[in-house]
């Protein structure tokens, strides 16, 4: 969506897991390998084109001190500065538990 911040993903392709799919965006969007822990939150939006489903995981980095590839647009912030930043309407249930203190 242009104008607003997104978390690394995308669909999913004919047959591959929501895991998989964590896994093979977050490379082609940032460069970098990771890791899917555990499922965090599923949400169910419905935008005025139509309704979509987010699967958001917790993931680590194959190397902690790596960052995203040059030129790929997106970078590491702290959870606590998301809100700074504009995301679609689809994120605010996981911006909230990720901006929620403690």
């Amino acid at each position: 969506m242009e104008g607003v911040w997104e978390f690394p993903g995308g669909k999913c392709e004919p047959g591959e897991s929501p895991e998989h799919a964590t896994m093979r965006e977050c490379f082609e969007e940032t460069g970098r390998d990771v890791s899917v822990d555990r499922l965090r939150r599923v949400v169910v939006h419905r935008y005025p084109h139509g309704w979509i489903e987010l699967s958001f995981f917790d993931c680590s980095l194959s190397d902690d001190a790596a960052e995203p590839a040059e030129g790929s647009g997106f970078v590491w912030i702290d959870a606590a500065d998301l809100r700074t930043l504009s995301f679609p309407g689809a994120n605010e249930a996981i911006l909230d538990e990720l901006c929620a203190p403690g």
